[in-house]
């Protein structure tokens, strides 16, 4: 290929320089080798994509990532405020949600928790750490290439970890022993990515936070150990779906559409609430999470390391190479940590005592059945009554305008007529017919089908891997909203007909 391109640039070359009647004949000859040599650019092209896919321990990932990459638009910032204003406006953001909420006279005190802690079921320190262990934990790392703020990144922790494994494991179980976490570990780097709205906006961008890649490296340590902790002495919610082994979107709709089928049969009515709240994985209060960390058997050097992770952290915001001045976080669980979901899942996990509440991390629904439309909404909001006294003690902003509601229900007669609600990516409608969900999935197929059919021409032609492609990708939309694999291929083959109608 490369013999292909000097000869083109030759050409060029000689047909630039040359004189009377011999350029209109070289200008010819240029073009038919130029033309030659961008099919075999293609081709090669198509021939590296195919290799690629077919390589790929993950053919249908491989696939995904290869069409993304030829779609990609890269965000660009537009906002010329400093990085300094970024950082005053994320933190105040957070600090002006948390002043807004009225005091609330409820303790810890008032609330119920599970009496299965008891002195032999304790977390009281944290298990040794072996070098072989802390290397596995770093190899599971994924690849990324973005640095934290002192410019290390997973790739070069990855190349290193033979070096640092034993000593690494030093450090990690001295700071277990006396629990403490290393203060130069909780600086994060945040960096901002635009979201929606007026893109000359600080409001218009979601803060992704960094961590220091070696505090992930503690931080997977603590976290295995105290799921580990919860989850041998059942001290998580059976309501709880978000960050759990076992568990996902998929498992907390299906559990209430099946509670809600449940209720048609009975001829009853179910009424929904769907809570929206305020950042509240920014907003968690550190004593209240620490108090009940410990009502949950987290005592000791387990706790005192805890308390120490929590407290003096710092954040940084870089944009197009400047960073800011390093600010302190006052409140919530750590943003882009790994140990974060799993402390804000303990935080908000007693709520589930009020009633019939369906948790997916901060996504809080509260539903109840009756005999009549009236008697379901009734309940379900005695329940959310309670719920936004919980909200207030716990110090979490319940976003009202955001706040969804619907009654399901088969019933002909004083049915109000409302909206469907969108639940962890699932269109939910009053009879449960599926209509918007089926809709809304076929949107995201014909997206992918033009995105197949607009990089068809990095692929040969006369094979197979355009269908297997387009067949692989739609049945991953169809099977993340659907789960169950016949009703998927039925859905798709019905899709296929309605986009290609």
């Amino acid at each position: 290929m490369g013999n292909i391109r000097k000869f083109v640039v030759a050409l060029h070359d000689r047909y630039k320089s040359a004189l009377g009647p011999n350029k209109d004949r070289l200008y010819s000859v240029y073009l038919r080798a130029k033309k030659y040599y961008r099919q075999r650019v293609d081709i090669a092209k198509k021939q590296a994509s195919i290799h690629q896919i077919q390589q790929a321990p993950n053919p249908c990932k491989a696939a995904w990532d290869l069409v993304s990459e030829i779609d990609k638009v890269r965000p660009i910032m537009k906002c010329t405020a400093s990085p300094d204003v970024f950082n005053r406006f994320i933190l105040g953001e957070v600090d002006r949600i948390v002043e807004s909420i009225p005091p609330d006279i409820t303790t810890l005190d008032c609330l119920d928790f599970p009496d299965a802690v008891t002195p032999n079921n304790t977390l009281t320190k944290w298990s040794h750490v072996s070098p072989s262990l802390v290397h596995k934990v770093i190899k599971s790392f994924k690849n990324s290439h973005s640095p934290d703020v002192y410019g290390m990144n997973v790739i070069v922790l990855k190349y290193v970890v033979d070096e640092i494994a034993y000593p690494l494991a030093l450090v990690i179980n001295a700071c277990f022993e006396q629990g403490v976490f290393p203060q130069t570990l909780k600086i994060a780097r945040t960096v901002p990515i635009y979201k929606k709205g007026d893109p000359q906006l600080v409001s218009s961008y979601r803060p992704i936070s960094l961590v220091p890649v070696l505090a992930k490296v503690f931080e997977t340590l603590m976290k295995n150990q105290l799921v580990c902790h919860f989850e041998r002495n059942n001290l998580f919610a059976d309501a709880q779906h978000g960050f759990r082994g076992q568990k996902s979107t998929l498992t907390a709709v299906s559990r209430l559409v099946s509670d809600i089928l449940d209720t048609f049969e009975e001829k009853g009515s179910m009424s929904l609430i769907l809570a929206d709240l305020s950042k509240a994985f920014e907003c968690v209060p550190h004593t209240i999470l620490t108090d009940k960390l410990e009502k949950y058997g987290v005592q000791g050097p387990a706790l005192k390391l805890l308390c120490s992770y929590l407290q003096d952290r710092k954040q940084t915001v870089s944009i197009r190479g400047a960073s800011s001045s390093t600010l302190s976080v006052s409140h919530g669980v750590p943003q882009g940590s790994v140990i974060g979901p799993v402390l804000f899942i303990i935080a908000i996990n007693d709520i589930s005592l009020l009633g019939d509440i369906l948790l997916f991390a901060d996504d809080t629904t509260v539903y109840s059945k009756g005999k009549t439309p009236e008697d379901a909404s009734a309940r379900a909001n005695e329940i959310f009554d309670r719920a936004k006294g919980w909200f207030r003690a716990n110090r979490l902003s319940l976003n009202s305008d955001k706040t969804q509601t619907m009654l399901c229900s088969l019933s002909r007669h004083n049915l109000p007529d409302m909206n469907g609600v969108k639940l962890l990516g699932f269109h939910l409608d009053q009879k449960l017919l599926w209509n918007d969900h089926i809709d809304n999935v076929c949107k995201k197929l014909a997206r992918v089908v033009y995105l197949l059919r607009d990089s068809g021409h990095f692929f040969l032609k006369n094979t197979s891997l355009l269908c297997i492609m387009d067949f692989s990708i739609a049945i991953s939309v169809m099977a993340y909203r659907c789960g169950d694999m016949p009703l998927v291929v039925m859905l798709y083959c019905s899709s296929r007909r309605k986009l290609s109608g």
